[in-house]
């Protein structure tokens, strides 16, 4: 869909693209003025970076996941501290 232009939201150019929104990880590092996260913590993301709870605005749809930004289809990537939800140690990989 991305990559013939039909994906149902605003994205990057395909060729640019980096893919894919759902991911589970865990953090390797943290700035000094995070205090929802620490080193070690198992997380998830939210599909689109800004959606936290309500409705969706028209801003909220450009922070999409692997369409209106980057994705997560990467070793590494970085998150703003108030996106994700901790994975509960009893949920194995």
């Amino acid at each position: 869909m991305i990559g013939n232009v039909t994906y149902p939201t605003p994205t990057k150019d395909p060729e640019d693209l980096v893919p894919c929104s759902d991911m589970a990880g865990e953090i390797l590092a943290v700035d000094d003025v995070v205090t929802k996260w620490k080193v070690g913590d198992r997380v998830c993301a939210n599909l689109l970076l800004d959606h936290v709870h309500g409705n969706l605005s028209a801003d909220v749809r450009q922070t999409a996941l692997g369409g209106a930004i980057q994705g997560v289809l990467t070793q590494y990537r970085a998150f703003p501290a108030h996106i994700g939800y901790v994975i509960l140690r009893y949920i194995v990989d």
